[in-house]
Formats: structure tokens, sequence, C-alpha cells
């Protein structure tokens, strides 16, 4: 097994060129984004251009050609990039699998060196009763055990990750098996590595939680887009309208009607709520908004 130096010292240069290869297919991306928007304007106009500046064609055409070529010269690269990018990305994993493996087996020699502290006693016990003594139990142990199989766990997760596999699968099937809670916090499992807006490879249950993240938000930013000032405004109005006729019938020697009262004070109420609401809301948004950035803060790591 590597030693857990050595594992930290070729790190930087894994990650880095993973950081590098994703600059470079964002760049092509881009390159094909730019040229397929330039081939598009081509094309709309090309008609217009047909009617109105007829000599201009044959430059619109060779135009249009170019951005064709560097259309498929951004594929193509693009095309080459994927598998040095994976295989770069399967280096940095490894990497990182590594760590757990190297912290699994430092978990493993305690437990062992425990495990011998424990029969040495058990033996001098059983020289002093002359009798065989039950071995007693040992919290250490079991946390030690914990500890050993959390590692291998965390290093077989990202090990699924690298190979396109779910590792929320591997999770389920502990949950099952009883060997883990329900409750337990299973984002602790996730590693940096595979969780996380600079993961070397984002995991499933990360882009899953991006766009629930995602969701809450376009459905908050819906909302309050339709509990608007707008709306406020026309229960504020109708709490006015309520207070003139008030007052018209007061001059009058009259009163509101008890249903005309209660409909008063539902429009006062909900003038106060929509307000009252209307703050909160942009509390949440602003929360909901810190979240889905937190999570999304470097979309470069994400793609792929």
């Amino acid at each position: 097994m590597m030693a857990a130096a050595t594992i930290a010292q070729e790190r930087p240069k894994l990650v880095a060129e993973c950081r590098r290869l994703e600059r470079e297919r964002a760049e092509w991306i881009r390159a094909r984004e730019l040229a397929e928007d330039r081939r598009t304007d081509l094309d709309e106009g090309l008609g217009a251009m047909l009617l109105d500046a007829h000599d201009e064609v044959p430059s619109a055409l060779n135009e249009m050609r170019r951005a064709e070529v560097d259309i498929d010269l951004a594929r193509r690269a693009l095309q080459a990039l994927e598998p040095r990018l994976s295989a770069a990305r399967t280096a940095a994993l490894e990497n990182f699998a590594q760590e757990y493996d190297v912290r699994a087996e430092d978990a493993r020699a305690r437990l062992l060196e425990h495990e011998a502290a424990t029969r040495k006693i058990v033996q001098r016990l059983e020289r002093h009763a002359g009798s065989s003594v039950p071995a007693p139990p040992s919290a250490k142990s079991g946390e030690l055990k914990k500890e050993i199989h959390l590692e291998e766990l965390r290093a077989a997760m990202i090990r699924d990750v690298a190979s396109d596999r779910d590792p929320a699968k591997r999770i389920s099937e502990l949950i099952t098996s009883g060997l883990i809670d329900a409750d337990f916090d299973q984002r602790s499992l996730y590693t940096a590595a595979i969780w996380g807006p600079a993961a070397i490879k984002p995991a499933r249950a990360f882009r899953l939680a991006v766009d629930r993240a995602e969701a809450m938000l376009a459905a908050h930013q819906a909302e309050m887009a339709r509990d608007d000032d707008e709306i406020i405004a026309e229960w504020n109005k109708k709490v006015v309208d309520w207070d003139e006729r008030a007052t018209a019938l007061a001059a009058l020697g009259e009163q509101l009607s008890p249903e005309d009262r209660e409909a008063q004070q539902y429009c006062a109420d909900q003038a106060v709520a929509r307000t009252a609401w209307r703050e909160n809301a942009e509390h949440v948004l602003r929360s909901l908004r810190q979240d889905f950035l937190m999570l999304t803060a470097s979309t470069v790591a994400a793609e792929g």
C-alpha cells in the first residue's frame, strides 16, 4: 500500500491536471457555442440578405462554412478531450481513495494493538484466577471496527464514482442489512472528492441536491413573482375602500353590518399578512440563493 506521504505528494499534480483539462474543455464548449450562434445568425439573416444585399451573400455563405468548420473542430476536440479528462479524474479519485485505504489500515493496526493488549490482560487474569476468563466488552474495539468500516466505505464510494457507479446504492444496501441506521448522516460518507462544487467528479447524489436546490429557488422566485407588490397594493386599496364606506355610512348615522365589518377586517388582515409574508419570503429567498450558490460555486468541476 502506498504511504500517506506519497499520496499527499502526488495529489496536487493529479488535481491540477483535472483542472487544466476542465478549463480546456470549457474553452472548447464556449468556442462551439460561439460558432453555433454565428451560424444561426447568418442563417436567419440570409433570406433578407438575398433580397436586400445580394452582393453580400457569397461572403455570408463563406462565413457560414467557416462557422460549420469551427463547430466540427470543436466537436472533434471535445471528443478527444473526454477520455483524457476521464482518465485524469480516475487517477485523481484513486489517489483520494488510497488516502482512505491508509486511514482504514491505520485504524486496523490500532485495533490489533488494542486487541493484543486486551488479550494480555485476560491472560494475566486467567493466571491469577487459575481458570478461563471471558474477554471483557470493549467500547474502543467497537469504535475502531466502525472507523475501519466507514473509511473502507468512503474509499469504495470514491471508486464507485470513478467507475460511473452510484454509491447511493451501496448505502441503501448497508441500511437494508442493518450495518448502518436509516437516520445515519449519509452526507458524511461523501468526501470532498465526490461532493461539492470543487469535487473531482461529483456523485449523482450531489447533482440531485443541486437540482433540488435549483427547483426550490425557482419555485420560491415564482411564488414571490405571484405575490408581488401589486397584490399587496390591491389588499391595501380594499382596506381604504372599506374605511371610506364606513366613514360615509357614519355621516348618515349608520354603520357597517357585521358581515361587512368581518370582510373589512379580513382585508386588513390580508394586507398585513401579505406584507409580512413578503418580508419573510425575501429572507427565505436570500437564504435559498446562498445555499444554491454554495452548491454551485464552481460549475467547471461539476461538468461532465
